[in-house]
């Protein structure tokens, strides 16, 4: 039975290489998001570039598992404010590594996206993490 899934998953690969080869419009459309994805993690890391510097933060790397804890989009929201969000919706928990921890801080970042009248229809924590 493995031999036929790694049959499989090399059928797969191969699909996938031949369809993205250069020049297709399946090859620009992956050059054109993966390109969106550089820029934006350059952007969120230039946005929370003190937090950085302080230690506070590590750099993104991989937005899915970065953003997920909650407190870099935290931390961008602060930085577009110009403003603490602490005193207004409370603060972030950095060292929460758990499930439990990353709801709450996604939570605050809801309730500040709130404050600042970002509608947020049908999109919670869940959705996030």
């Amino acid at each position: 039975m493995a031999a036929k899934e790694s049959s499989k998953d090399e059928f797969l690969a191969a699909h996938r290489r031949r369809s993205l080869k250069r020049g297709t419009s399946a090859h620009l459309k992956e050059e054109h998001r993966l390109k969106q994805i550089q820029v934006f993690t350059k952007w969120i890391n230039a946005k929370i570039a003190p937090k950085i510097a302080a230690g506070a933060l590590a750099p993104v790397a991989d937005l899915v598992d970065d953003l997920r804890s909650g407190c870099v989009l935290y931390y961008v929201i602060e930085a577009l404010a110009d403003e603490p969000l602490a005193p207004k919706v409370g603060k972030c928990d950095l060292k929460g590594q758990n499930k439990a921890h990353h709801m709450a801080n996604l939570s605050l970042v809801f309730r500040a996206l709130k404050l600042y009248g970002v509608k947020t229809v049908n999109v919670g924590a869940p959705d996030v993490f």
